[in-house]
């Protein structure tokens, strides 16, 4: 089957170091807002995207995630699943908002 992914680059910030990483260590880099995240929002309206993964640098880093989140969620697009690639350095378990995927 073809799924139709999407990768949101939601900042160019990173905590880690990693050698083989364009963004390792980058603290200057574009953090998207909410505002561009709406956009993006409204012009997804216009595919039917199966999964939505947010990248980076380190998504966790992006102070706007959990709200970026519920605006997808706010969607009701039942289709679309988010995840993110990350580091787990800055992961906070212990957040009821963060739950583990029962995706298999």
């Amino acid at each position: 089957m073809n799924q139709k992914i999407l990768f949101i680059r939601v900042t160019e910030n990173c905590n880690a170091n990693c050698f083989m990483c364009n963004f390792a260590g980058n603290k200057n880099g574009h953090i998207m807002s909410i505002c561009e995240m709406s956009e993006l929002i409204k012009e997804l309206e216009k595919y039917d995207f199966k999964l939505i993964k947010f990248t980076g640098g380190e998504p966790l880093t992006n102070p706007y995630l959990k709200d970026f989140i519920k605006m997808l969620k706010n969607k009701k697009r039942n289709n679309i699943n988010s995840f993110g690639c990350n580091n787990s350095s800055t992961f906070d378990t212990s957040r009821s908002e963060y739950k583990p995927s029962t995706r298999q």
